[in-house]
Protein backbone atom coordinates (compact mmCIF):
# COMPACT_ATOMS: atom_id res chain seq x y z
CA UNK A 1 0.00 0.00 0.00
CA UNK A 2 2.97 2.62 -0.18
CA UNK A 3 2.23 5.31 -2.09
CA UNK A 4 -1.77 5.20 -1.80
CA UNK A 5 -3.50 7.20 0.04
CA UNK A 6 -7.32 6.79 1.58
CA UNK A 7 -9.84 7.20 4.26
CA UNK A 8 -10.70 3.80 3.80
CA UNK A 9 -9.31 0.03 2.50
CA UNK A 10 -12.32 -2.00 0.95
CA UNK A 11 -11.67 -4.97 0.34
CA UNK A 12 -13.12 -8.27 -0.03
CA UNK A 13 -12.92 -11.22 3.00
CA UNK A 14 -10.18 -13.29 1.69
CA UNK A 15 -8.16 -10.42 2.14
CA UNK A 16 -8.46 -10.26 6.40
CA UNK A 17 -5.69 -11.49 7.61
CA UNK A 18 -3.85 -9.60 10.27
CA UNK A 19 -0.45 -8.23 8.40
CA UNK A 20 -3.09 -5.98 6.02
CA UNK A 21 -5.27 -5.05 9.02
CA UNK A 22 -1.84 -3.87 10.63
CA UNK A 23 -0.56 -2.37 7.78
CA UNK A 24 -3.73 -0.58 7.13
CA UNK A 25 -3.75 1.11 10.69
CA UNK A 26 -0.34 1.96 9.93
CA UNK A 27 -1.14 4.31 6.79
CA UNK A 28 -4.13 5.28 8.76
CA UNK A 29 -6.65 3.46 6.50
CA UNK A 30 -9.69 1.74 8.24
CA UNK A 31 -10.27 -1.70 6.61
CA UNK A 32 -13.70 -2.50 5.66
CA UNK A 33 -12.84 -5.79 5.58
CA UNK A 34 -15.45 -8.46 6.43
CA UNK A 35 -14.16 -10.81 8.93
CA UNK A 36 -13.55 -14.55 7.95
CA UNK A 37 -15.95 -17.20 9.43
CA UNK A 38 -13.07 -19.01 11.06
CA UNK A 39 -11.66 -16.31 12.93
CA UNK A 40 -10.94 -17.06 16.82
CA UNK A 41 -11.94 -13.22 17.41
CA UNK A 42 -14.98 -11.94 15.73
CA UNK A 43 -14.41 -7.65 14.90
CA UNK A 44 -17.05 -5.77 14.01
CA UNK A 45 -17.28 -4.86 10.06
CA UNK A 46 -18.85 -1.53 8.75
CA UNK A 47 -21.80 -3.49 6.79
CA UNK A 48 -22.71 -0.66 4.70
CA UNK A 49 -19.19 0.02 3.70
CA UNK A 50 -18.96 -3.94 2.62
CA UNK A 51 -22.35 -3.42 1.04
CA UNK A 52 -21.66 -0.21 -1.15
CA UNK A 53 -17.72 -1.86 -2.20
CA UNK A 54 -20.28 -5.18 -3.41
CA UNK A 55 -22.48 -2.72 -5.28
CA UNK A 56 -19.37 -1.45 -7.02
CA UNK A 57 -18.53 -5.53 -8.43
CA UNK A 58 -21.93 -5.75 -9.25
CA UNK A 59 -21.91 -2.46 -11.32
CA UNK A 60 -18.82 -3.93 -13.22
CA UNK A 61 -20.24 -7.28 -13.48
CA UNK A 62 -23.10 -5.71 -15.23
CA UNK A 63 -20.38 -3.86 -17.95
CA UNK A 64 -18.61 -6.81 -18.93
CA UNK A 65 -21.82 -8.64 -19.45
CA UNK A 66 -22.87 -6.17 -22.16
CA UNK A 67 -19.30 -5.89 -22.87
CA UNK A 68 -19.68 -9.26 -24.20
CA UNK A 69 -23.21 -8.88 -25.83
CA UNK A 70 -22.15 -5.69 -27.96
CA UNK A 71 -19.03 -7.50 -28.82
CA UNK A 72 -20.88 -11.10 -29.75
CA UNK A 73 -18.75 -12.57 -27.05
CA UNK A 74 -21.64 -14.41 -25.86
CA UNK A 75 -21.99 -17.61 -25.36
CA UNK A 76 -25.58 -17.72 -23.71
Amino acid sequence: MPGIQAQYLLADRSYDSQAILQTAHQVEMLPVIAPKKDRKYQRNDNQDWYEMGYRVEDAFRHLKRWRRMTTGDCQN
